[in-house]
Formats: C-alpha cells, structure tokens, sequence
C-alpha cells in the first residue's frame, strides 16, 4: 500500500473510532433536538392558568372587541367572565377581588378609545408577558373600532399583509415562489452551518495532532519511513476523510426524511404547506451536492495544510494552544460575510468576497442555493482548487522543515528561505 494512504488510514481510524467522534457526530444532533423538544416542553409546562377578569366598559363599544382579540391569543392568558352577582361597580368588583373570586376586572373608558390606555385592577401585576399581552389586545381592539368595528374587510386587514413573488423566469410557478425561496434560504443556512462546523472543527485536530507528534518526537520516527509531503498529505486525506464521514451522516439521513415527507405535505394545513413545499422544492440537487462538496474538500484541504504548517512551527503545547485560538478566531471572521449573502446573495459584498479564497467556502454553496449566476460560482471554485494547490505547496516546504526543527520560532526571514529552499 502507498505510505500516503497507509498513513491516512491511521489518522482516520484514529479519528473514527474514538468516543470523541461518536459523541459529536451522533450526540450533537441528538443534544440538539433534546434541547429544543425540552424548550417546548418546558415553555407548555410553564404557561399560566388564565386569569378570570371581569371587562368593564364604560364606552359601550370597545369590551367585544376586547374580547375577541384576547381569545385570539393563543396562549389564552386571560378569560373573560362575568361579574359575580351581576354587580359591576367598582366597590363589588374590588371586593370580588379581595375575596378571590376573580383575578382582576379592567376599565375602558374614553381614554382606552382614544389612546389604547386601560385600567387593570388587582392583587399582583400579572406579569410582564401577561400585561403585554393585554396592552396588545386593547391596542387591536381600539384600532378596530375606530375604523369600522366588525367589518370582515378591517379584519382581514388588521390580520396583516402578505407578499406574493413571481419570478419571471419560471412564471409558471406563480405564488409558489416565494415559499421556494423561503426553503432555498433554509436549504442555504444549515448547508453554511455544517460547512462551518466541519471545515473549523477539522483543521484543529490536525495542528493538535501535528504538535502532539513533534513533541513526543513520534514524527521523526515516521519519517524514517515516509517523506515528510507523504506525511502531511496522507494526515489531511485521513482527517478530511473522517470529517466528510461526518458530513454525509449529518445530512443524508436529513435528507432522507425530507424525501419522504413529500407525500405527506398535502395534510398540512394551507400555509405550513405552502413553506413545506418550498423546502422539498429547495432540496439539494446533485450540482447543489457537488458544490456542497466541492467547498468542504477544497475548504477544508486549504485551511488543513495552513493549520498543519503552523502546527510544525509550534515548539510547545503554549504555542500550539495559542496557534489555535488565533487560526480558529480568525477562521471564524471569514463566515461573518454569510449575513451579506443571507440579505443579498448578488450585492457587492457577498459576490466580491466569495472570490477570495478563503471566504469561499463559507460562502458559495449559500449563494448558490440562492440563485447566484453559475460562472461566479465555477469562477470563484477554480479560484479556490488553484489557491488550496498554492496552499499545500508552500505549507508543504513549510511543513519538511518546521516539523523536525527544535528551540527558539523560526524568524520570517527564515520562513521565506524555507519556501524558497523547499
């Protein structure tokens, strides 16, 4: 066997077939739905009871509308009822207060028509969701009435506007659209979250590993049986091999759900249907796939070999520990620029910056997904394969001579004549 691939072999079982890999592989997603399934549960389990109000109106034209707004909230946080015994003064309805046998009762007078203000009488404030939630209501119900009351025209508009996209290009899709761009931006941020995770993540345990074996002089053991471009292409195969391992058990199950939701989207109700289809109309092709891909191994051979280069030059755990923070921090700033293509895919910023190679993989498969013109998107790959190449040539030179090198950091007068001499 080739030492490239026996060596690529070792870095990847070494990476596969440990805990550490498991539990990010198959343990993050799991935390992660564990987390949100418990947010809802926990959000459900604390919802209040609603608190029993008696609503009086002394405008004569504002407690319907009240009321109806306040059972349109979802969470109910209050029920409307009636005064107990009839009695709807003040002094009773205090009393009843006092006596606990209602929460609170509410005044409307000429201010609540003209301003949205009301009175909310007591033993506790109700809170600051509950008191929005009322303030919201009230706000509704005067706007409502003082155009018209219940005409179903008022309320149609009260209930907000819609935007209905066609594109010109595929007009026979109609107002399907813009539920298709809305799953293509889906499609697109959780494509640029694996990508960011998986090119960021990978790249460290590569200088770790590089670091780990210069300084327990393993690496030179190695070389005595391996050049050092064997060594270093064979540790980026391997590593890159596990995080791809990684990226396809991340989303070819994903995919897989959505393919067989398919059939079940026609029992959603209009609107979830809707965005449902637009995400399974949105779904990966094989080109999207092929980018996809494209950006992970470039991407990630591009900042492997970079991570690898200053793996060797570190002569301590302290070097390496700094190393890492200043190469992960600054391999974060480049998925910054994603906000820019998440508000405008073609605008200057988004489209100048996925030509410079090392934001590229963070930012072409998004931009593809959305619609960007297919000569960027192979320019700025070509772009990105003649960088990585550039890249590995000179961490390469960088890496023969910095991994075997002991004492003091080398100087860049000495990084030059290393390159050069490579």
């Amino acid at each position: 066997m080739h030492p490239v691939l026996v060596v690529a072999r070792r870095e990847f079982v070494q990476r596969v077939f440990r805990w550490g890999f498991l539990l990010l592989t198959f343990g993050l997603p799991a935390l992660w739905l564990g987390m949100t399934f418990a947010a809802v549960a926990v959000q459900d389990a604390a919802r209040p009871e609603p608190l029993d109000i008696v609503v009086v109106d002394a405008t004569g034209q504002l407690r319907d509308a009240l009321v109806r707004q306040l059972r349109n909230d979802d969470d109910e946080p209050y029920r409307v009822v009636d005064a107990p015994d009839g009695d709807t003064s003040p002094e009773a309805l205090d009393q009843a207060v006092l006596d606990h046998r209602i929460d609170g009762w509410v005044l409307l007078d000429d201010g609540s028509l003209a301003t949205g203000a009301l009175t909310l009488r007591a033993l506790a404030f109700p809170g600051l969701e509950r008191a929005g939630d009322l303030e919201h209501a009230i706000y509704w119900a005067a706007i409502r009435q003082r155009l018209g009351g219940d005409d179903p025209a008022i309320d149609a508009l009260l209930d907000g506007g819609s935007v209905a996209f066609v594109d010109l290009d595929e007009p026979e899709r109609g107002d399907q659209a813009s539920a298709v761009e809305q799953g293509n931006m889906l499609v697109a941020a959780g494509g640029a979250l694996v990508l960011y995770l998986t090119i960021l993540f990978y790249p460290v345990q590569l200088l770790m590993s590089v670091v780990e074996e210069k300084l327990n002089g393993l690496v030179e053991l190695l070389l005595c049986s391996v050049r050092p471009w064997q060594l270093l292409l064979g540790k980026v195969l391997g590593v890159g091999s596990a995080g791809l391992l990684q990226l396809a058990i991340w989303t070819l199950p994903e995919l897989a759900v959505m393919v067989l939701l398919r059939g079940h989207a026609a029992t959603l109700p209009p609107e979830q249907r809707a965005v449902a289809e637009g995400v399974l109309d949105a779904l990966p092709g094989v080109d999207a796939f092929a980018v996809l891909g494209a950006c992970f191994l470039f991407g990630f051979f591009f900042y492997a070999t970079l991570f690898a280069a200053v793996g060797a030059l570190c002569s301590s755990e302290k070097d390496a520990e700094l190393a890492q923070s200043a190469l992960s921090m600054s391999t974060s700033i480049m998925a910054l620029p994603l906000l820019a293509v998440f508000r405008d895919p073609d605008s200057v910023v988004a489209t100048a910056l996925s030509f410079v190679p090392p934001f590229t993989p963070f930012l072409l498969f998004s931009r593809y997904v959305l619609g960007a013109p297919v000569w960027q998107i192979g320019t700025a790959l070509a772009l990105l394969v003649a960088s990585t190449f550039g890249m590995a040539l000179l961490a390469g030179r960088v890496y023969r001579i910095g991994v075997l090198a002991q004492g003091t950091r080398p100087t860049p007068r000495e990084l030059w004549r290393w390159v050069r001499t490579g």
